[in-house]
């Protein structure tokens, strides 16, 4: 894999037509210039709204890891995780099809906020009012969170800590039917 030598904001994400301001774009460029990827990400406070950042006039700062990226505007420094599921790397194990889907965690070491975490895959598919989503051969039920309007939509991210799967739409995510298989997602963090 080529190493990035230089990152530049690329706008909110667009997707079926719409924007999505809580969701961020980089474009990523190799030492010639060339373009490698645009790369999406979030905050969870921007996502929540309790925070908004105009991304054209902030600092980007080293991070470790490819997957969490730290912005600076003088006055907040905020972390913003990789997003969007990859339908690049599907697969079929014991006859369900899996993508991959980003997955975040609450920064408890140094409590900066939501970084990156190693994908997980899952597959997705709704029995009547439920949904349930199988991680690699463990399904668990969810149920669609009452501010979605409509059918979900495309995958944003996991957050290990609640379990909730974050749609595209800013109000839209799955929430654990059952309380205690919030353990079942916390094992999934190798």
């Amino acid at each position: 894999m080529p190493v990035y030598q230089w990152v530049e904001y690329a706008g909110k994400l667009m997707y079926d037509g719409k924007e999505h301001p809580h969701i961020y774009g980089f474009r990523y460029f190799d030492d010639k210039g060339k373009l490698l990827s645009t790369v999406y990400y979030e905050n969870m406070e921007i996502r929540s709204g309790k925070k908004d950042l105009d991304a054209s006039k902030t600092k980007i700062l080293p991070y470790p890891g490819d997957a969490t990226i730290e912005l600076l505007n003088g006055t907040d420094t905020l972390l913003f995780f990789h997003v969007l599921e990859s339908d690049e790397f599907k697969r079929t194990y014991q006859g369900i099809e899996y993508v991959r889907m980003p997955a975040v965690y609450f920064e408890t070491n140094y409590n900066v906020g939501f970084t990156s975490d190693e994908d997980v895959e899952f597959s997705i598919r709704k029995d009547n009012e439920r949904y349930v989503v199988t991680f690699t051969g463990t399904p668990v039920p969810f149920k669609l969170s009452p501010s979605c309007k409509g059918e979900p939509g495309k995958v944003s991210f996991l957050n290990e800590e609640d379990g909730r799967i974050y749609f595209v739409a800013r109000d839209c995510y799955l929430e654990l039917v059952n309380s205690e298989d919030i353990q079942k997602i916390r094992s999934l963090r190798r």
